[in-house]
């Protein structure tokens, strides 16, 4: 028979048997922690990136659909823009070929004005007695192509195709490059605000000569080759 001492340790050993059972348990659960806490990181960063998947989906869905919604839009917007540049580059053609004929004209006009000056002066300088010979030089340096382009001016036609259009803008100047380019291929392109104006065009050197020889225009004579004529 147990006396009181043997059952007290009986019962003891017994709760201590429990209590290791539970720890081994509880050791085993802890065990897992490691892996359970990366489980549940992945699990949230795909949770993560569902929803942002989804939200951005949605909004590229909306911004196309407003693509969609303007792109009809083109064809009419362009056909109107390709109006506006044919109706710019007429009238840009126009007023280049109405400049280059003023010029034409005019060029006729200073020759007339330099031969009548000529003949004047020659006559007024051999009636006082002196030497005629150095007029043709004196005069020419008056007329040619700085007295047809004062002529054009004082006629009230700008040098400047483009007056008044609004150059500080890059597109506005890059539409009006392209227009020139396609309108007067020989022109110089278009500066930025603040820069120079451009140079006034002139009639080519090659289309000048094909002119003279058509007796539009005189021919421009080199100072080298520059004679009095013989009154």
């Amino acid at each position: 028979m147990l006396n009181g001492n043997e059952l007290s340790l009986q019962d003891r050993l017994r709760k201590a048997e429990e209590a290791e059972r539970e720890i081994q348990k509880l050791q085993a659960v802890a065990a897992e922690v490691p892996e359970l806490r990366a489980e549940l990181v992945k699990l949230q960063r795909r949770q993560a990136r569902a929803q942002a998947r989804e939200k951005y989906l949605q909004e590229a869905q909306k911004t196309i659909k407003v693509a969609v919604e303007k792109q009809p839009q083109v064809p009419d917007l362009l056909e109107m823009a390709v109006m506006a540049v044919h109706d710019l580059f007429k009238v840009l053609k126009d007023i280049d070929s109405h400049r280059r004929e003023a010029i034409q004209l005019l060029a006729i006009v200073d020759r007339a004005d330099y031969e009548v000056e000529l003949e004047t002066a020659h006559e007024e300088q051999s009636a006082q007695g002196r030497d005629t010979r150095g007029l043709a030089y004196v005069l020419a340096a008056r007329h040619g192509d700085r007295r047809v382009n004062q002529l054009v001016a004082e006629l009230g036609l700008d040098s400047d195709y483009l007056k008044d259009c609004n150059l500080g803008d890059a597109l506005h100047r890059d539409v009006a490059n392209f227009v020139l380019d396609h309108a007067m291929p020989r022109r110089k392109e278009v500066p930025e605000a603040g820069a120079s104006k451009p140079q006034q065009i002139e009639v080519p050197e090659q289309e000048e000569q094909e002119q003279s020889q058509n007796g539009l225009i005189p021919p421009s004579i080199p100072e080298s080759q520059l004679m009095p004529p013989t009154l």
